[in-house]
């Protein structure tokens, strides 16, 4: 099961559809407060967390998540900037991908996080 938080449809889709040939049970949620409860809710083996969210920074979620779990998040980010993967990179994300992604990149990155 994963869980993947992103305001954006567009996105929220492209990994659905990247990742339904895996066999990933995949949820998701438009917003961190959706999120969270859906993490707690189901127990993903796996996250996939947009930087910018409509109701919190991603950071914020980020830190949130790894405070309680040892929960794989992969985080992604429509704007390239330097200072917000330092930050996420302290809090302790496992992986990170720029927006627009191809399929296969975040595939690649999943398998290798569950393997």
């Amino acid at each position: 099961r994963s869980m993947v938080i992103d305001d954006s449809i567009v996105i929220r889709k492209m990994v659905v559809i990247a990742l339904e040939g895996e066999d990933y049970l995949i949820h998701t949620a438009t917003n961190a407060k959706d999120g969270m409860e859906g993490i707690d809710k189901i127990n993903p083996n796996l996250i996939i967390l947009d930087m910018m969210l409509p109701d919190k920074n991603g950071i914020e979620v980020l830190k949130k998540i790894k405070s309680s779990r040892k929960t794989p998040v992969i985080m992604l980010s429509g704007k390239d900037a330097p200072q917000l993967v330092e930050s996420a990179k302290e809090v302790g994300v496992d992986d990170f991908l720029p927006k627009p992604f191809r399929d296969e990149e975040l595939v690649d990155k999943v398998r290798h996080l569950l393997s």
